[in-house]
């Protein structure tokens, strides 16, 4: 049973991760960020807690995990922003890398996977590949998004799998 949760997480990963990248002053009310860093996690931590029937997780493993879910996907990672070194132009900003990674620390709340390896790098190779004039038009950004929606639900699920 447990298996029809890790499927909810990565539909409501994918889909409210990208739902929830639309720009600053969107022209409708639900093309809003407020998807992707409070529904996201608040839907995450309520799958969550029905894991607990099926998986030895403890509330605070997914408390803990949910809020810091709320603060990584504040982070902003766009063309403004650095690719590695977190300074630009005397002024310190998040860099692509920095939350790519930070993106994989809800999982450490469960354990350890190969995961928290691949999905950063995923990111930033999905963020170059959809920006890149050659191959823009094949990675088309907010299908990359929803792929780093899944991804970041992926990387929590091996974590549990696998554990410490």
């Amino acid at each position: 049973m447990y298996e029809l949760v890790y499927i909810l997480m990565m539909m409501f990963g994918g889909g409210l991760f990208a739902l929830g990248g639309w720009g600053v002053n969107p022209p409708v009310w639900w093309q809003t960020k407020a998807w992707r860093r409070f529904a996201l996690p608040i839907i995450y931590m309520l799958l969550m807690w029905w894991m607990t029937y099926y998986k030895p997780i403890q509330p605070w493993q997914f408390i803990g995990s949910g809020l810091v879910m709320v603060g990584v996907l504040h982070l902003g990672y766009g063309e403004k922003h650095p690719w590695i070194v977190p300074w630009k132009d005397g002024k310190f900003k998040y860099s692509k890398l920095m939350v790519g990674f930070s993106y994989v620390l809800p999982a450490l709340f469960y354990g350890w996977t190969w995961w928290l390896l691949i999905t950063p790098v995923v990111f930033m190779v999905l963020f170059a590949l959809s920006n890149w004039g050659k191959t823009c038009q094949d990675f088309v950004w907010k299908v990359c998004e929803f792929l780093i929606g899944v991804f970041i639900m992926t990387t929590i699920l091996g974590a549990i799998e696998r554990g410490w």
